[in-house]
This record gives C-alpha cells, sequence and structure tokens, in this order.
C-alpha cells in the first residue's frame, strides 16, 4: 500500500508539476529544464524524450515548477520610450516667415511660429505694417490739380496671435485648426481701428527634415470696429463678418 503511494505521488507530481517555456511568438511547452547555457534553453518535454535545445532569443521566459520566472525577452516601454525621445530631440520647433499675397492689401506680415515639443501645438505670433499701397497711384492719375497736396501714406500696425492644433499623422501635408486674433489699424481700409477674432484651419506643408515651410489656410469669423473716421463708410462700434485667406512661406531650424 506504501508503494502504491509514492508511485501516485511520483506520477502526480510529474504531471503537474512541470516546468514552462514561453516563446517569442505566442506559444509556450510544457516539459523538464535540464540546464540553461549561455545562449540556449536544453529541455524535454518528458523524461523518455530527446534533449530539445532553444535559443534564448526565441524566448519570452521560463518558469520552472516551483513557479520561479526568468524573463528573456526585453521590456516594450524601454523601446517605445527611446524612439519617443529620440523623435522629440529631432523635432523642429521654430519658424519664421512672411505672407507676400498680404502685400497687395497693404500689410507687410511676418510670422514667427513654435512649436509644443510633442508637434501638436503650436503657437503663432503675427506682425505687420499696415499701409495704403495705391494712394499714391491714385493721385497721379487723377487729373484734377485743385485738389488739396498729397499727403505721405501713413503706416500703422497690426498684431495677434495663433494658436494651431496639428491633427493627423501625415507629415508633408499637416492638417491644423484653431483661434485666429487680430488688433490692430488697417491703413488701406481708412485707418479703421479695431479687432477680430476667427477660427482659422488649412494645411502646414513641409518634409520632416526640411527647412522650408508654407501655410495654406482660410479663416472666418468677425471683427469689432473700435474707431472709424467719418469719411470711411465703415462704421464705428459695430461688428462686420470677416474672412480671410492666408499664404506663409518661412525657414525653420
Amino acid at each position: 500500500m506504501y508503494k502504491l503511494i509514492v508511485i501516485f505521488s511520483f506520477i502526480t507530481f510529474t504531471v503537474f508539476a512541470q516546468d514552462k517555456l514561453f516563446f517569442a511568438d505566442g506559444t509556450s511547452q510544457r516539459g523538464i529544464i535540464l540546464s540553461i547555457g549561455k545562449d540556449q534553453v536544453f529541455f524535454k518535454t518528458t523524461d523518455s524524450s530527446q534533449v530539445i535545445p532553444y535559443n534564448k532569443k526565441d524566448l519570452l521566459l521560463i518558469e520552472d515548477y516551483k513557479g520561479s520566472r526568468i524573463l528573456f525577452g526585453e521590456p516594450v516601454k524601454q523601446t517605445t520610450s527611446h524612439q519617443s525621445k529620440s523623435t522629440q530631440d529631432s523635432l523642429i520647433k521654430n519658424s519664421f516667415g512672411m505672407q507676400p499675397l498680404a502685400l497687395l492689401l497693404g500689410r507687410l506680415t511676418f510670422n514667427y511660429e513654435r512649436l509644443r515639443d510633442d508637434g501638436k501645438i503650436g503657437i503663432v505670433i503675427p506682425f505687420s505694417l499696415s499701409f495704403d499701397p495705391f494712394a499714391k497711384l491714385a493721385y497721379q492719375l487723377d487729373t484734377n490739380k485743385n485738389k488739396a497736396p498729397f499727403k505721405k501714406t501713413r503706416i500703422s500696425f497690426i498684431t495677434g496671435v495663433d494658436v494651431n492644433f496639428y491633427i493627423g499623422k501625415r507629415e508633408i501635408y499637416k492638417f491644423f485648426i484653431g483661434p485666429r486674433v487680430r488688433y490692430g489699424t488697417d491703413i488701406i481700409l481708412g485707418e479703421v481701428q479695431g479687432y477680430s477674432l476667427q477660427t482659422q484651419m488649412g494645411w502646414r506643408i513641409s518634409r520632416t527634415q526640411r527647412k522650408t515651410v508654407q501655410h495654406i489656410s482660410f479663416g472666418f469669423g468677425f471683427v469689432r470696429v473700435i474707431s472709424s473716421p467719418a469719411t470711411t463708410a465703415i462704421n464705428a462700434k459695430k461688428s462686420y463678418s470677416w474672412m480671410s485667406l492666408n499664404y506663409r512661406i518661412g525657414i525653420r531650424w
């Protein structure tokens, strides 16, 4: 009777108390670990089976019959963190550009943009010198010489801030959307002073490591007039719908 109990206990231990191998491809194997070498683990599925050497590079971990574990695979988080840090280090965060088409509307406009570390948000500071490019031309074409002498074109300024939220994974054509705020005096409209608020959307066009960058955007919103000369048809203390079409070209660093 005692021998039967010993034999039964040995069989039970052999069946349930086995070592386990977990492979990188998602499979597993039960059996007996004989030894662990420098590059290989020597394993048997049963006492009478042939010894099988497994390369450590194909294993994630091993677990012996006592529950102890040895990990072979590299932690995923370390690789992801390293790649993320490398991406942030290589990100070009600054750009400076101008809007050439704005010259037709009497604005010499420059923009500075700073990207957040992850590249998803850009803060843009614009500055425009406002003037009337057609005032002198209109005077020279006027044949009536009895009018008052021509006065030099007055120059004023317009500034504000844009917040661009860059969306999506595309790098060459990156879509963005965000608020656009402006304040200043528009000379070409007759020295009208006011502020505007728009929703702006568009695309940033640039390759990852290129130094040049372009922005094309469209904005819509309203303008609030603060002051307006009596000679213009624009009334002060009123709000008007306002739209803009913008093109910017610049350099990055």
